[in-house]
């Protein structure tokens, strides 16, 4: 026989045990909004793949054609015709392609680079600033942060170094600073530094 408590309160209904919340390997938790950056910067990769792959599959179309109005339309005026605008819309497509690829080139994409950072950042350090001082597509960037000791700098300089967005990953400046607390006491040194890196 099974018993169940409707009563509203829950008194006396069984508990069901929570699982605990997967952890990643840099000691963030994963929340809802970074599974949704993660989601929308997969979506708007796949976009910007599926609209290349698109105008490179009409392009190869357009090819075909060409060669094949190039192969039938040697003799004729009307043949001529079609092969002059052929060529024309094969020229159009083609200089499509170039702008899009200028474009693709000349732009960072800061959701996943901004992710990037984010997962690299180890605990005992935060991040206080961040300033792109060059423009893409060679862009420079300097980031500023705290830390309570010099391993969590070095750690945090590895691992933008390992991202493949980011490289010269170097300190410009690093300086212990003594903090006091409201009632009067020392606390800890705090470490103040600034970390730049290119793209």
């Amino acid at each position: 026989m099974f018993e169940f408590n409707l009563l509203p309160d829950g008194e006396g209904a069984p508990r069901i045990p929570t699982p605990p919340v997967a952890r990643p390997r840099f000691g963030v938790a994963v929340s809802p909004r970074g599974i949704a950056v993660v989601a929308l910067v997969s979506v708007i990769t796949g976009w910007i793949l599926l609209h290349h792959l698109r105008a490179q599959s009409v392009l190869a179309v357009w090819e075909e054609r060409w060669t094949a109005a190039d192969h039938a339309a040697r003799g004729s005026a009307a043949q001529i015709e079609v092969q002059e605008e052929l060529e024309l819309a094969r020229d159009s497509l083609i200089a499509r392609l170039d702008r899009l690829q200028t474009l693709e080139e000349g732009r960072a994409f800061w959701p996943a680079i901004w992710l990037d950072i984010a997962m690299a950042v180890p605990k005992a350090v935060w991040v206080v600033r961040f300033e792109q001082v060059a423009p893409a597509p060679e862009f420079r960037l300097v980031l500023e942060g705290r830390s309570l000791d010099y391993d969590g700098i070095t750690t945090f300089m590895e691992q933008l170094s390992r991202l493949p967005a980011l490289h010269h990953v170097r300190l410009v400046r690093v300086e212990g600073r003594s903090t006091t607390a409201q009632d009067g006491l020392l606390e800890d040194d705090i470490h103040h530094f600034d970390i730049e890196m290119e793209g």
